[in-house]
């Protein structure tokens, strides 16, 4: 199935950071366009084969996964494997979570100094990743995600 991906992010240079592209025009945001790449992703409610391996919602009742609204889900499939592999091995899906040495929190375990960074580039998150919605949390790490054009440098050991 082939969809195209508008993704809106409060973030005034991501058209600087990322190398043109074809693709579809997304919305115009901040006075800027955004091109995203048109591709494959997952819109369905059944969890893709592919990602039930990073899914431990069937046997921890405390664990989450992200809902249809989640930022991750409007990704193309391999970048949302990334990210499940990322939650599991982060926070094992626990979107509250906290380090208690290094004071990282979330389902992907944000640094204090991420999360005060991202904070001063996006309107409306919280102090911290445990007080903001999973879904603010994902649209932290897609926002990273795309503004580095990779994974790296937030999450180094990549999956």
């Amino acid at each position: 199935m082939s969809a195209v991906v508008y993704i809106a992010f409060n973030y005034w240079a991501l058209t600087n950071l990322l190398p043109p592209v074809s693709g579809t025009v997304g919305p115009v945001i901040n006075k800027h366009v955004y091109i995203i790449p048109t591709t494959t992703v997952v819109t369905t409610t059944t969890l893709p084969v592919l990602l039930t391996k990073w899914d431990t919602t069937s046997w921890d009742t405390t664990a989450s996964w992200p809902d249809a609204s989640d930022p991750i889900r409007q990704l193309p499939l391999s970048v949302q494997i990334g990210f499940a592999c990322i939650r599991y091995n982060e926070s094992r899906n626990h979107s509250f979570s906290v380090n208690i040495h290094s004071h990282a929190g979330g389902w992907y375990q944000f640094m204090p100094y991420e999360w005060a960074y991202a904070r001063a580039h996006m309107v409306g998150l919280p102090r911290t990743p445990t007080e903001a919605t999973r879904d603010q949390q994902s649209a932290v790490a897609v926002w990273y995600y795309l503004r580095n054009g990779r994974f790296y440098p937030e999450w180094q050991d990549g999956c």
